[in-house]
């Protein structure tokens, strides 16, 4: 597969932007001249009930309608509509054309003067594979596409290389003062250490092109810093030639050790911009650590989709053939300088106090200690840094919830970016145009003084009508398109909050999952089934009344449009918010197709008249706190 070819497939199946691209500007219009006929109807209506009929807008209603519908304060609201007389209603035409118009607001300044752990991270696992875990294609592109995307947490499994031919010897450099320079007899060509997901049936891509890759794409949307989580599976030899490229490829990027390393506190964000964290095993001097090595013909044949991680699979198969103590070249080991992987035994093991440590919890791990220690938990992770991923079982490249644990305080939630689900919308609406890092709710911070108590919130939306809606992956017949919205609002449970929300009173809206400290509480709505890919909802309402809001910066809503067929509803569409950037009054909701489109209606006239055009939906937002 091509780059090029990667790019479209990846494009296709994951998130456009995870974290890191930059959001249209206020003024830019994007949608002017090309409203359906039913969103433009509805629109006029909407200038009609603030002029009052037929006549133009005075500045005086202008001004009402920015300030106490749009809440937009007066400088920016002559920004969007001019400053006349009379605004008629091309100029709200205008106004309703542009990304001031979006529900989601751009993202505010972010405080970069706090240390790393008080930010949440926007984090990959197995990013070198595009698709399946087992027997997937591997690609570099896969570190160039979601750097771009905004992630800043990506992982690297290392393995020992091959070499490639028979000759004379060729010497690698020395590192080390206790290890002899590597000598490879058998090739002219040294080897070089290779990217794999060791025991499968994946590809392997080289160790060095991916270095090549994270450098070249590391800082093009963001200058925040970037972790490169090793895995390492490496003989000594090999753990040489992995430093020189890592040493000859990053260069400035890297973090300069400092005097006190072993006692030093965690920088602010701002002082790491563009700087590559290297999260490496972490040993002291002498020390030696398991490193697990290849092991050739495992047997992949057994299934392992309906395996839990107790129980065996072919990576733990391998390990049992495999374990062999191996020491960590120490200047290796010392690259990781702000991000010691150290493995986790319990919160009051010696490195759980070291400033610097790192623990990686599997997904079953962590859900034990949440559990067990909830409040050790979310208390370490105010001070530290942690680490989650996924259980081995998700082959398909499926992935967890990721708020409880967000809600825990954990800073790199890695997520599989290789498909499109819920996780991934949540990821996206936690970091989408913040640079990948985004500030942790003041209860989950290093220097949390006291605890803000929960805000309660009516909230409701009001949809008028949907323009170019997409229809479903494999749909072509838009006139058999039903589509209706559903609704969720995920409210997460912060750690010592006194959380005593109540499901929703409205005819649509219910509450599920159990009470569990860290389960979000969901409230689910739905509209009613429309008609075609612009359909009218004539100003239907959907409520949720009553919600204990702690933290609104971790509190989503996600919009799925789905098709009302005989069988499963087919996905269609959706868009993720979160609340904190979810703007009042009218609104355009904007969509990302499932088939990973921007539309797709069936019919080529419209397709075509309309190919710069997302799926929308005309909204208005109501937010009451009391």
């Amino acid at each position: 597969m091509s780059s090029e070819e990667f790019k479209v497939v990846r494009r296709a199946r994951a998130l456009h932007n995870a974290g890191g691209e930059a959001l249209a500007e206020e003024g830019s219009n994007r949608k002017e001249g090309s409203q359906s006929p039913t969103v433009r109807r509805h629109l006029e209506g909407i200038y009609k009930s603030i002029s009052g009929g037929d006549k133009a807008l005075d500045r005086k209603e202008a001004d009402a309608f920015l300030n106490g519908v749009q809440h937009v304060d007066r400088k920016l609201g002559l920004e969007l509509l001019p400053d006349k007389n009379e605004v008629d209603f091309e100029d709200f035409l205008a106004y309703a054309s542009s990304a001031a118009f979006d529900a989601l607001a751009p993202p505010t300044a972010q405080d970069t003067s706090h240390p790393l752990s008080d930010y949440f991270v926007s984090s990959s696992h197995n990013t070198y594979l595009t698709g399946h875990q087992l027997y997937g294609d591997a690609s570099v592109e896969g570190y160039k596409e979601v750097l771009e995307k905004g992630c800043r947490c990506i992982e690297v499994d290392v393995w020992d290389g091959e070499s490639s031919g028979k000759g004379t010897e060729d010497e690698a450099p020395s590192q080390g003062e206790n290890v002899k320079p590597w000598k490879s007899y058998e090739s002219t060509t040294r080897a070089e250490p290779r990217v794999v997901h060791g025991y499968t049936l994946t590809k392997e891509v080289s160790f060095r092109r991916v270095c090549e890759a994270i450098k070249e794409a590391a800082f093009t949307k963001s200058d925040f810093p970037v972790v490169v989580s090793f895995e390492l599976h490496l003989s000594l030899e090999q753990q040489e030639v992995m430093l020189e490229i890592v040493q000859s490829t990053w260069g400035d990027h890297l973090v300069a050790l400092p005097p006190d390393s072993e006692n030093c506190a965690l920088p602010s964000l701002e002082s790491l911009r563009k700087k590559i964290l290297v999260k490496i095993k972490y040993t002291l001097p002498n020390e030696d650590v398991i490193l697990i090595e290849p092991t050739p013909n495992i047997n992949l044949s057994s299934s392992t989709s309906s395996a839990d991680e107790g129980h065996s699979t072919p990576q733990k198969a391998a390990q049992k053939h495999s374990k062999k103590k191996v020491s960590i070249l120490p200047e290796l080991s010392q690259l990781g300088i702000y991000t010691r992987a150290c493995h986790f035994s319990s919160f009051s093991q010696p490195e759980a106090s070291m400033p610097t440590h790192i623990f990686s919890l599997s997904e079953k791990k962590f859900h034990d200690m949440v559990e067990k220690f909830p409040e050790k938990l979310a208390d370490h992770n105010r001070r530290f840094l942690m680490r989650a991923y996924p259980k081995g079982i998700r082959v398909s490249s499926s992935n967890y919830d990721p708020q409880p644990y967000w809600q825990q305080g954990v800073q790199m939630v890695a997520l599989n970016w290789q498909g499109l689900d819920a996780g991934m919308m949540l990821n996206e609406a936690l970091f989408t145009g913040e640079g990948g890092w985004v500030l942790k709710p003041p209860a989950l911070r290093s220097s949390v003084a006291s605890h803000t108590p929960p805000q309660t919130l009516d909230l409701s939306i009001i949809f008028y009508a949907g323009q170019y809606l997409p229809l479903p992956p494999g749909e072509k017949n838009q006139r058999s398109f039903k589509p209706y919205v559903k609704v969720e609002l995920r409210v997460p449970t912060i750690p010592s909050s006194s959380r005593s929300a109540s499901p929703s009173t409205h005819r649509n809206s219910t509450a599920s999952g159990t009470t569990a400290p860290t389960t979000p509480q969901i409230y689910k709505a739905k509209t009613r089934t429309r008609q075609g890919c612009d359909p009218d909802f004539s100003a239907e309402r959907l409520a949720f009344k009553n919600v204990q809001i702690a933290a609104p910066g971790l509190t989503f809503l996600r919009f799925k449009v789905k098709d009302d067929t005989l069988g499963k509803d087919e996905l269609a569409a959706w868009a993720c918010i979160r609340l904190d950037r979810l703007r009042e009054g009218y609104r355009f909701i904007e969509l990302t197709s499932a088939g990973g489109k921007q539309f797709g209606t069936g019919n080529k006239q419209l397709d075509l008249a309309s190919k710069s055009e997302k799926g929308v939906l005309l909204v208005k937002v109501e937010k009451k706190w009391h």
